[in-house]
């Protein structure tokens, strides 16, 4: 870790700085463009001229919701196509992973990330609601999928189909919360934003070393995504350590069995685990934090576990949604 901090330059600095920055504005133009202005008018439709009128109009009743995008939203859908064919083809000769002189292991590492996704949306059930299957949609986001293991710009396909998939799922209710999904997707947004940053600095600078520096952003995203919650549970709180010494954690088990997670397990095996969710929460607690604090002091000394360190949070979204049922 401090190799990492002694060795990056001032210019490295600006590249990770500013590749978080249009992440951030990535992040915003895909739940937008491709998420949020379509449900929200169809919604409207719906409660203005009711179901029937919305089943010949809305685009989550069509076999294929990109096909249909963009014939609902021609400026948009072309625009991005045209956009991202520009920019391929500027990058022919650079658009493979060995352009960018990673290791296997970060591939691996992006390719689970980017499997999250697709185990929630490629392998959901059929939408009752809408009477479809979206088959294209799945076919795209698993093939965008496997081809982010050779290519960095395979997420151009990959997000904008992803937000559509959530958006199907956001219809009618208007009410899919994608808050517990930020890490993971904010890491491939980042990917995706950092690796066209890299495409394009690489015609001034030549010696950019890529993956220190997505690691050093990934790092950041990890460590914010986890410093807002325990600054407002700290604040609070009637003292600091409260949220932590007084505060019973058995509710959060309680939440989360309630909202779904674990519901594809047998209801027999869920009864018979829950007493040692709500009966050892506070070792399981304290076991947990000096556990994370053993690892950080590895983590630390050692390069390797960067990696393994991101690898990790994803390995425990994966799981979370593995087991949650919805």
């Amino acid at each position: 870790m401090n190799k990492i901090i002694k060795s990056n330059t001032f210019f490295e600095q600006i590249f990770v700085f500013t590749s978080l920055v249009i992440t951030t504005l990535a992040f915003g133009f895909y739940y937008l463009v491709f998420h949020k202005i379509i449900v929200k008018k169809d919604v409207a439709v719906l409660l203005q001229n009711g179901l029937e009128y919305l089943k010949t109009e809305s685009i989550f009743f069509s076999k294929s919701l990109v096909i249909s995008y963009f014939k609902e939203y021609p400026v948009y859908g072309f625009g991005y196509l045209i956009c991202s064919a520009l920019f391929c083809l500027w990058f022919k000769d650079k658009l493979s992973w060995n352009s960018f002189k990673v290791s296997r292991v970060f591939r691996l590492l992006l390719i689970a990330t980017a499997f999250i996704f697709v185990y929630n949306n490629a392998f959901s059930s059929y939408n009752y609601f809408t009477e479809q299957w979206y088959f294209i949609e799945r076919s795209l986001l698993l093939l965008s999928a496997i081809l982010v293991y050779y290519t960095p710009l395979a997420m151009l396909v990959y997000m904008p189909v992803l937000f559509l998939s959530f958006a199907s799922f956001n219809f009618p209710f208007n009410s899919f919360s994608i808050t517990d999904k930020l890490l993971p997707y904010t890491i491939l947004t980042f990917t995706l934003c950092s690796s066209m940053m890299f495409l394009i600095s690489s015609r001034v600078k030549k010696k950019i070393r890529y993956e220190r520096l997505w690691l050093m952003g990934c790092l950041i995203i990890v460590c914010c995504s986890y410093l807002s919650p325990v600054l407002m549970k700290v604040k609070i709180s009637p003292h600091y350590f409260d949220w932590f010494l007084v505060e019973d954690f058995t509710l959060a088990f309680r939440k989360y069995l309630a909202r779904g997670w674990l519901l594809n397990l047998n209801p027999k095996y869920i009864d018979s685990i829950k007493p040692s969710f709500f009966q050892k929460t506070v070792f399981n607690i304290y076991f947990g934090s000096f556990h994370t604090l053993e690892y950080k002091y590895i983590f630390l000394v050692s390069d390797f576990f960067l990696e393994m360190d991101c690898f990790q949070c994803v390995i425990d979204n994966l799981f979370a949604y593995k087991k949650t049922g919805i």
